[in-house]
C-alpha cells in the first residue's frame, strides 16, 4: 500500500523518508516526480534521525512501521493503516481504507487528543513484557544466533501473544 500526498490535507509539509532497509526500492525518477508534483513534499534521507523528525511532527501516519509506534511513545497524534503491533491500541487512530486518513489527520489537528503517558507506559511494557532478543537488520554472528533462538523460543511458547 502506498501513501500518495494527495491522500493528506493539502495545507500540511509532507516528509517521505525511505526505509534504511529499503534504500533504492523507489525508483529515482518516481522520487522527482513526485518532488516536482508537490511543492510541500519534501524527501528526507534515509540517515535521518527519525527520533528529531517525530518531535516536530504534529501528526504521523504510519503504515505498519516501528515511526507509528516511537510516535505513539513520545504522545504523538499517530494513524496508522495496517497490521502494526499497535494498530488496535488506544494510542492511535487506526484507519482501514486509504481515501479515511485525510479525515483522520483534519480531526487530529483540529481536535489533538491529550497524550495519556500512564496509557502509553502501560502499552509499552506489556509490549516489552512479551519481546523476546534479537536485532532484525543486524547480520552480525552473534546475533543471528540470539534472533533464532528467541524464534525458536516463540514457536515453542503456548502462549499465543508470544
Amino acid at each position: 500500500m502506498k501513501i500518495e500526498p494527495e491522500c493528506l490535507p493539502c495545507n500540511l509539509e509532507r516528509l517521505r523518508m525511505e526505509h534504511p532497509a529499503m534504500v533504492g526500492a523507489i525508483p529515482a525518477r518516481r522520487m522527482r516526480a513526485l518532488l516536482r508534483r508537490y511543492d510541500n513534499l519534501v524527501l528526507l534521507p534515509p540517515t535521518t534521525n527519525n527520533y528529531k523528525v517525530l518531535e516536530r511532527a504534529d501528526v504521523v501516519v504510519s503504515i505498519n512501521s516501528k515511526s507509528g509506534a516511537e510516535a505513539a511513545l513520545l504522545g504523538k497524534p499517530v494513524v496508522v493503516l495496517g497490521d502494526a503491533f499497535y494498530a488496535d491500541s488506544s494510542l492511535v487512530t487506526r484507519v482501514d481504507h486509504l481515501e479515511d486518513v485525510a479525515d483522520a489527520i483534519a480531526r487530529l489537528v483540529r481536535e489533538p487528543k491529550q497524550a495519556d503517558r500512564q496509557a502509553i507506559e502501560r502499552f509499552f511494557a506489556a509490549v516489552w513484557a512479551k519481546s523476546l532478543p534479537g536485532e532484525l537488520y543486524v547480520s552480525s554472528e552473534a546475533n543471528v544466533k540470539q534472533f533464532s533462538h528467541s524464534i525458536i523460543r516463540a514457536a515453542q511458547t503456548k502462549d499465543p501473544a508470544c
